[in-house]
C-alpha cells in the first residue's frame, strides 16, 4: 500500500532573489526553510511514499520553489 501525504509545504528563506510578501503572511514553522531534499528525508523516515506539494503562503504566491523540488 502506498502512503500519500495530501499536503506538504516547501519554502525558501526570505532573500533578494526570492523575496517574501510584505507585510509577512505569517511565521514559518522552520526559520531556515524546508526544501524538497529535507521533505524526502522526513518522508523516508516515517514511511510516506509520495506527497502533494502546496507552496507555503508565508513565502508568497509563486510556486517556483515547489516546481524546482519536483
Amino acid at each position: 500500500m502506498l502512503i500519500t501525504d495530501s499536503q506538504i509545504h516547501l519554502w525558501d528563506i526570505d532573500r533578494p532573489e526570492r523575496p517574501w510578501p510584505q507585510p509577512p503572511r505569517g511565521t514559518p514553522q522552520r526559520p531556515d526553510g524546508f526544501s524538497g531534499v529535507q521533505a524526502l528525508a522526513a518522508m523516508d523516515a516515517i514511511g510516506v511514499d509520495r506527497c502533494v506539494i502546496v507552496p507555503s503562503l508565508v513565502a508568497g504566491d509563486s510556486n517556483d520553489f515547489a516546481i524546482e523540488a519536483v
